[in-house]
């Protein structure tokens, strides 16, 4: 019997800042759901002789404290310069210590001034940590990732929500299966649509006004047999973007898994 797995999405939720929030989740890695400004470009890995290693962002850079040493990654280029950055990072010893790897963002995404500020927060040793929140009105998307070292092999089902801007909307799908994001599917949304200003409107005189709401209804279900399939251990990355403005608003994505 099927097991299906919802992420309720709220139109306006409370920004974070520091840590995203998610639903209760008996498979971790199955949800994917995104609001405003809780979208993380990346995970970090602390594997250092210290119990911790502490991580603060801003908008523009990463700064890794490993014992003495301070690193700052700046993040003037694309996310493939910025994880490179990273890894190359080491401690007093030389050794490096940090493993990183992209959610929320494509290798090509440039980063610059796209960071949410964040207080420092500690990564323990051997354990991941989401970092680098992006900042919804700057780069007009919202990035929901379904992802986990033990995620099954499950189906997308179906992408819904309300990414609240101006513009047309376009829905992209990636699934990474540990040679990077690859697109599997895209649609698009023209926004805004133009209706009756009021119920007065005549044939001669039919004033009429932009609606810019974007409600994303995609169902894979009524064209599979399952819906669109993403491997065990695989990333699925669903970004909605708006082409000219971004604010509160979400994205969601339904998984079945089998």
């Amino acid at each position: 019997m099927s097991k299906y797995i919802k992420m309720i999405v709220s139109m306006f939720a409370v920004m974070g800042i520091a840590v995203a929030s998610y639903a209760a989740d008996p498979l971790p890695g199955v949800s994917a759901y995104a609001t405003d400004d809780v979208s993380p470009a990346f995970r970090i890995k602390y594997n250092g002789s210290d119990a911790t290693a502490t991580i603060q962002v801003t908008t523009n850079t990463i700064i890794l404290i490993d014992g003495t040493v301070t690193t700052t990654v700046t993040a003037t280029n694309d996310a493939s310069a910025v994880m490179a950055d990273v890894r190359a990072a080491t401690n007093v010893s030389g050794r490096f210590n940090f493993e990183i790897e992209n959610l929320g963002v494509l290798e090509a995404d440039v980063l610059t001034g796209n960071f949410v500020v964040s207080a420092v927060k500690s990564v323990a040793d051997g354990k991941w940590s989401e970092v680098g929140l992006l900042d919804t009105s700057r780069i007009l998307q919202w990035n929901a990732v379904s992802y986990g070292d033990n995620v099954p092999e499950r189906w997308l089902t179906s992408i819904y929500g309300c990414p609240v801007g101006t513009g047309d909307a376009t829905v992209t799908v990636y699934i990474d299966d540990g040679d990077g994001y690859s697109e599997v599917d895209r649609f698009f949304q023209t926004s805004p649509i133009y209706v009756l200003a009021s119920a007065a409107g005549t044939l001669t005189n039919n004033p009429t006004t932009a609606d810019n709401t974007v409600n994303l209804n995609k169902f894979y279900s009524r064209d599979l047999v399952y819906g669109l399939r993403v491997p065990a251990k695989a990333k699925c990355l669903v970004r909605a973007a708006r082409a000219t403005t971004a604010g509160s608003g979400s994205v969601g994505a339904t998984f079945t898994v089998k």
